[in-house]
């Protein structure tokens, strides 16, 4: 019902100004961080979209237009931001994603494609164990 295209993960957080924020609207519409892929391309069911409740919205929404209160400038970057990487957690996935190639949901084909790091421009490693264990 969600198929997320993207390559690049979410990266953790960080201490900037835009980044608290950031923070403070995804602590006010996800309860969290989200974890998953970092473009906006996926695949989302009808069935998924018109199955979730009208107040999700509206609560994501409110969170927007109030967004100065949570620090936010109101600029578009940010505002952009504050959805980048979590437009899983917007279609009702689990707040962090499983790796993509660990991700049992998906056709053997769409696991394979992460990059060789789970968050881009950083060095933190993946660790798949669907991969560790291909090589065994």
């Amino acid at each position: 019902q969600y198929l997320p295209l993207g390559e690049h993960r979410t990266a953790p957080p960080t201490a900037s100004a835009s980044q608290a924020c950031v923070r403070a609207a995804r602590r006010s519409v996800f309860g969290g961080w989200p974890i998953g892929y970092h473009e906006p391309s996926f695949l989302v069911s009808r069935t998924r979209i018109l199955g979730m409740p009208p107040h999700h919205f509206r609560r994501m929404l409110s969170v927007l237009d109030d967004s100065t209160r949570l620090g936010c400038s109101g600029d578009g970057r940010e505002l952009q931001d504050i959805f980048d990487g979590a437009w899983h957690a917007v279609f009702g996935e689990e707040l962090v994603q499983p790796l993509r190639c660990d991700d049992t949901r998906l056709p053997l084909f769409l696991r394979a494609v992460d990059r060789p790091s789970g968050f881009p421009g950083t060095h933190l490693p993946q660790r798949s164990v669907y991969l560790g264990t291909a090589t065994s």
